[in-house]
């Protein structure tokens, strides 16, 4: 599907894999040219450090509500 989307001209991939999978974004991301997406759905800090450890995505996108607000 990624492939596709990239063909057909998608920029980017926006959390293509269940919120709890840390290491199949980074999987895809090796796989296609596209940037891969997301983190606005976590809660807390722990979610984002697991995202860092893991490269989970090309492109990380916290909301700082859900973050713990920003400091």
């Amino acid at each position: 599907m990624a492939r596709a989307l990239e063909r057909a001209g998608a920029y980017w991939l926006e959390e293509p894999f269940a919120r709890d999978d840390y290491e199949g974004p980074a999987r895809l991301a090796s796989m296609v040219d596209m940037p891969i997406t997301g983190g606005e759905g976590y809660q807390g800090v722990s979610a984002y450090q697991k995202c860092l450890v893991n490269r989970t995505y090309d492109i990380l996108q916290p909301d700082g509500r859900g973050a713990g607000g920003i400091f």
